[in-house]
Order: structure tokens, then sequence, then C-alpha cells
């Protein structure tokens, strides 16, 4: 688990399948260790990515 995440495996799974399609870039929406998981294997396949990420409500 190089980024930390238990979902590196199919983030792994997922980037080089599109790294094989030729790919260049990647949008992703997550919350946390899946984003990681993405980023951190786009990165090493050379692709830009892009992580969207919820705003966290107000602290009261």
């Amino acid at each position: 688990m190089p980024t930390g995440s238990f979902k590196d495996r199919g983030a792994r799974v997922m980037l080089s399948l599109l790294c094989e399609q030729d790919v260049g870039a990647v949008l992703e929406d997550s919350s946390g260790g899946g984003g990681a998981a993405v980023a951190g294997y786009a990165a090493a396949g050379g692709m830009t990515v892009s992580i969207l990420a919820p705003h966290p409500p107000p602290r009261r």
C-alpha cells in the first residue's frame, strides 16, 4: 500500500488500464483514501490528475 490507502490495488488496476489506452488525464471525486491512491498511481504513470473533495461542514 504505497499511498497508505486500502484502495491502492483497485486504483492501480484502473490506472494501468487507462495508461494502456493512452488516457493522459484523470478526474476523481473522493473524500480521502481513494483520492490519495488515484493521485499516487496517476502521477507514477505520468498522467495529469485532478481530485475533487467535498467541502467540510462548518464547525460549531
